[in-house]
């Protein structure tokens, strides 16, 4: 089972916690409101990344259900008719 740190980085994660720390640094030391509006503007960058990278997880996650569901649904049709041999007998 894979979870958000297997599709994020581990550089990408830390450079979000750096981030969110500075954001609070700057807020805390009234620092300027440009380089607070830049650190916003990067941390929704990111979660953008993040939401793309979830969302390709859930599609090939969701691929992989429907092929393993289609194997399924073969091998519980009738196993001797799919069986090689008795197909060659039956011909």
């Amino acid at each position: 089972m894979l979870n958000a740190k297997d599709t994020v980085s581990d550089q990408r994660i830390e450079e979000i916690k750096k981030m969110i720390w500075e954001i609070f640094d700057t807020y805390k030391d009234g620092s300027s409101i440009a380089r607070q509006y830049q650190l916003f503007k990067d941390m929704k960058d990111l979660n953008v990344e993040i939401l793309a990278n979830n969302n390709q997880f859930r599609m090939e996650n969701k691929q992989l259900k429907q092929q393993l569901h289609d194997i399924k649904d073969y091998l519980s049709t009738d196993i001797e008719e799919n069986y090689l041999p008795n197909r060659m007998m039956g011909e």
